[in-house]
């Protein structure tokens, strides 16, 4: 299944507008909220394989020695479209260091995450549908004031 519209995330410094290295390749169907201390980012990915930014050739193309569908930065072929992960991203860190916090597979074959912090970033809130389907699940977790004690696979809290 070849796929095209894929999105990349780019960070910015918005103090100072500079451009920062932080780049998050291969997002779709993602929404995008950041930690209360403004360190780091919550995304949503569709597998397509083990890559990260190291990938990326001078050129501007990306390797796929390390999986077999086959990526370009405009175009992504993968087998399957129903395993989501949402990760977390520190700000200044490479994106082979983001932390899988959520992935849909197994027993969460075909559903999707959207995820925002609450106002105060005391939790994130993940909406959990499946496909266009109106049903939907509800899970919490809760996060601390610092973005350092967030770690893969987290104790979510599950309102099914």
């Amino acid at each position: 299944m070849l796929l095209q519209n894929w999105s990349t995330i780019y960070c910015m410094d918005v103090s100072s507008h500079n451009k920062l290295d932080d780049v998050i390749i291969r997002t779709k169907f993602s929404s995008l909220h950041g930690t209360a201390d403004n360190r780091g980012i919550f995304y949503a990915i569709l597998y397509a394989g083990t890559l990260d930014n190291s990938t990326l050739n001078n050129d501007s193309t990306i390797s796929t020695e390390k999986t077999e569908n086959k990526v370009t930065p405009t175009t992504i072929e993968v087998t399957r479209m129903d395993i989501q992960e949402v990760y977390f991203h520190r700000i200044s860190t490479r994106r082979s260091s983001d932390i899988c916090i959520a992935r849909c597979v197994d027993d969460l074959d075909r559903l999707f995450f959207s995820v925002e912090t609450s106002d105060d970033g005391q939790y994130l809130i993940a909406s959990i549908s499946k496909g266009t389907l109106r049903e939907n699940k509800l899970w919490f977790l809760s996060l601390s004031k610092s973005s350092n004690s967030i770690v893969e696979k987290p104790d979510w809290i599950k309102l099914d």
